[in-house]
């Protein structure tokens, strides 16, 4: 009997100890928990930074371009749409049908974003229209008469345009004399590369050069093999829906243009006919070695602003592979799914 007292007196003792390890266990987890916590928001908060013009002309203002910060899933918001085409994309890696991307996404009106390889840099074909046309109208703000400026298209720039063979698109004559406005519209519409080359060859290189300073561009140079990643072209976007860079009348003109596209596949097919989208596309192909062996590689891209009826948004999918059409899919497969989880945001009151 007494052995029995002394068990049960034992078992209630280590009973009560058990719960009570269990409830500091609680407590010191609940603390350590709450700690990473506040210091991963603290953390990402702390990301927070700002991109502005630091251009010599001004002494007193230093225009603001827009805003830096780390990724929203790194908080756990848009995770879930992450999670789905991260894993959509390396199915396409594993199937053959993408080499490489680099993807990026930002809500225009909380400046939350999120990408994946979002770093990495791919040569932007025609993309880089987008940034010249861009730099072409900050000189008209300082030179308003460069807009109505008659060029002529010479039989040295057609010869520089036929040179290479992803330049050789061109509708403009030789001999022919062209409005720069007319130019730009040419340019960013029907991505006429003899467009492209005589802007580049009669503008002011150093609003061009100021313009990529602020993107970081890794080499402006539109002679050579320039690259660029999807997150730091987003930025071309960005100033312009901001009108952060140019005034009003002429990022509202330029976002126009691209946003009268008849392209309708890429990310535009991702979205309902409905939406405005103004994007930019661009194809480059080239021999790379595979496996020891020389393989033709395509390099598709398609970034613009989206323009969701409360919860507008920058896309941007750089891709490389082998089948223009596989690639198309990706990034038209990729936009739905970016589409679908805005909708589905704006409905919960996200």
């Amino acid at each position: 009997m007494k052995n029995g007292i002394n068990f049960l007196k034992k078992y209630k003792f280590l009973h009560a100890s058990f719960i009570l390890i269990v409830i500091i266990s609680c407590i010191i987890s609940f603390s350590v928990g709450a700690v990473y916590q506040k210091n991963k928001y603290s953390d990402f908060l702390k990301s927070f930074s700002n991109i502005r013009e630091n251009n010599d002309k001004y002494t007193y203002i230093n225009p603001l371009i827009g805003g830096v910060s780390a990724p929203a899933t790194d908080v756990g918001i848009y995770s879930d749409v992450k999670s789905e085409i991260l894993s959509y994309l390396k199915k396409e890696e594993k199937s053959g049908n993408l080499f490489g991307y680099s993807f990026y996404f930002r809500d225009m009106n909380t400046g939350m974003w999120f990408g994946d390889h979002e770093s990495t840099s791919f040569f932007p074909a025609s993309l880089f229209k987008l940034p010249i046309a861009i730099a072409v109208y900050k000189q008209i703000e300082s030179d308003p008469s460069f807009a109505r400026k008659y060029l002529v298209y010479t039989a040295e720039i057609s010869e520089l345009n036929t040179s290479k063979q992803i330049n050789a698109e061109s509708n403009l004559k030789v001999g022919q004399s062209y409005v720069v406005e007319d130019l730009v519209i040419k340019m960013l519409s029907d991505s006429d590369n003899g467009a492209k080359n005589l802007l580049l060859n009669s503008m002011d290189q150093n609003y061009l050069l100021q313009l990529l300073n602020i993107v970081a561009f890794s080499n402006p140079d539109p002679d050579k093999l320039y690259e660029i990643s999807s997150r730091k072209y987003a930025n071309f976007l960005r100033i312009l829906y901001g009108s952060s860079y140019l005034n009003e009348e002429h990022s509202e003109l330029l976002l126009s243009i691209l946003a009268k596209s008849t392209f309708v596949e890429g990310v535009r097919a991702g979205i309902p006919g409905n939406v405005k989208v103004a994007h930019k596309f661009g194809v480059y192909e080239f021999y790379e070695k595979i496996n020891s062996k020389d393989t033709l590689t395509i390099q598709l891209h398609d970034c613009g602003v989206v323009y969701h009826s409360s919860k507008p948004y920058t896309f941007c999918l750089m891709t490389k592979g082998n089948s223009d059409q596989s690639l198309f899919r990706v990034i038209s497969t990729v936009s739905k799914m970016v589409y679908d989880h805005q909708e589905v945001y704006d409905q919960e009151g996200f």
